[in-house]
């Protein structure tokens, strides 16, 4: 069992990166615990990536206002506050913070046909077990609009979701960016 929650995909334990190490074009030391992100437009999907273990600790994603939370303890855990008022892409970031500052939000503005077709796979990412948090969420995008050349899958981790995102976000036929939580690029 402890090397399936090593493994990651949908857990919450967290890696300890050494000072110095290079993630993306940032070095850990960079990293921020400032959130500076915008709420979710209309058309707009979120994925949020929380890449903080060897394969990724967990996947989510918004649909606008709406949060897929697949397998995840978020609105359970957080409704136990006395204080939390709502689901946020904010708040859902910082819960995801606790294991480390290691979380890429992809973002992703769609058609209305396109951003239909993924609320209407929803449901189904959220009914999914634990450890199979990023094959729900790939699941919910796979073929559809900027999506065409992910596939369905089976299983896979967050952390290899983030890479079938990633080409989506750079270069010059960019069609969707990827974020840290301070609002600056991956």
């Amino acid at each position: 069992m402890a090397f399936a929650l090593w493994l990651g995909g949908c857990t919450s334990m967290a890696e300890n990166g050494e000072p110095g190490h290079r993630f993306g074009e940032r070095s850990w030391d960079s990293l921020r615990t400032e959130i500076q992100l915008a709420e979710p437009a209309a058309n707009e999907v979120v994925v949020v990536i929380n890449n903080n273990a060897a394969l990724g600790n967990h996947a989510g994603i918004f649909a606008g206002e709406r949060l897929s939370d697949p397998a995840g303890s978020y609105k359970n855990v957080r409704a136990r506050s006395p204080a939390w008022q709502r689901v946020s892409l904010a708040d859902y970031v910082a819960y995801q913070m606790d294991d480390g500052l290691r979380i890429q939000i992809y973002r992703f503005t769609l058609s209305e046909q396109q951003f239909s077709d993924v609320v209407a796979r929803l449901p189904e990412a959220d009914s999914a077990l634990p450890l199979f948090c990023g094959a729900a969420v790939q699941n919910a995008l796979a073929g559809i609009g900027p999506f065409a050349g992910i596939d369905a899958t089976w299983w896979t981790s967050p952390a290899e979701l983030a890479r079938r995102l990633e080409p989506l976000t750079d270069g010059a036929k960019a069609v969707g960016v990827c974020l840290w939580p301070d609002g600056l690029p991956c």
